[in-house]
């Protein structure tokens, strides 16, 4: 493996320890609510899922290796917790059936690509886990811009900064994909990138919205949905291949953004107070 690789490849294993790190200091602060604590919990296992997936360079792992099943096993954990971090939120709004229906449309339309995905690379259930964490993630990103809209009980700072960094999470891959020949059906490709479409109208139609604050926080979820799909699309372009942008580390470079979107709402204090959230 020449220096860039090893360099790649180190940088995403820090970007899946980054994760666990912030996951641990949300934990730790204070008295926690349900909804965070699940949250802190699923990315923080989703981190630990991408860092022992890296620990074995692309075109060597196999499906008996730690790499394959750890990241297995932990993004289960993460999806779990992600459904309850949904439930949560979608308890304390209190704002009846609307959020629920449009983040299952999205996660639909996304769990039935990853099927598809799966189908076509031939996973078994456990192997499934390691993207099983997508249309989790979707149903996520699906429900935070309607709850924005609604308003309180819901903090939008949270919402804001959880979106944003789960954005970029989802869209970074799904830029590369979208360049043929990629590893996915285009079907599969079609249906999440429809999903991402919709998350995305969600959050224009919310940066309308009067109030400059939450004006510029829809702005911010929809830079983060914009800006790493189009990196994602024009790094595939260079290097000729999804292995190769696999390679390049970006999808790692999208994990530390994501985690530095959410370590300064915090640390700004501008998200993730004590107890926001019964």
């Amino acid at each position: 493996m020449t220096g860039a690789l090893l360099a790649a490849q180190w940088l995403k294993i820090a970007s899946g320890v980054a994760q666990l790190a912030f996951a641990l200091w949300l934990g730790a602060r204070g008295r926690r609510s349900a909804a965070l604590l699940a949250f802190a919990i699923s990315f923080g296992a989703n981190g630990i899922a991408y860092a022992l997936f890296n620990t074995s360079p692309p075109g060597q792992r196999t499906s008996e290796s730690l790499a394959v099943q750890g990241r297995a096993v932990f993004n289960w954990i993460a999806v779990v917790a992600m459904i309850l971090f949904v439930i949560a939120w979608l308890k304390n709004a209190r704002r009846g059936g609307g959020p629920a229906l449009v983040g299952t449309a999205v996660a639909l339309a996304t769990v039935t690509g990853t099927v598809i995905a799966a189908q076509a690379h031939r996973l078994g259930l456990l192997e499934f886990g390691g993207i099983a964490i997508y249309p989790a993630t979707a149903l996520a990103l699906g429900v935070l811009p309607v709850l924005f809209r609604a308003g309180p009980p819901i903090p939008r700072a949270e919402l804001a900064f959880v979106a944003a960094a789960l954005a970029i999470n989802s869209v970074d891959h799904l830029g590369a994909e979208l360049v043929r020949p990629g590893p996915n059906p285009e079907a599969a490709v079609t249906l999440q990138l429809c999903a991402m479409a919709v998350v995305l109208a969600l959050w224009l139609r919310n940066a309308l919205g009067a109030d400059p604050v939450d004006r510029r926080r829809a702005l911010m979820v929809v830079a983060c949905l914009v800006a790493p799909f189009v990196a994602a699309i024009l790094v595939r372009v260079a290097a000729g291949s999804y292995a190769g942008v696999q390679r390049s580390g970006l999808i790692g470079v999208g994990r530390l953004a994501a985690t530095g979107v959410l370590a300064y709402g915090m640390a700004t204090r501008r998200a993730f107070s004590p107890a926001v959230v019964a």
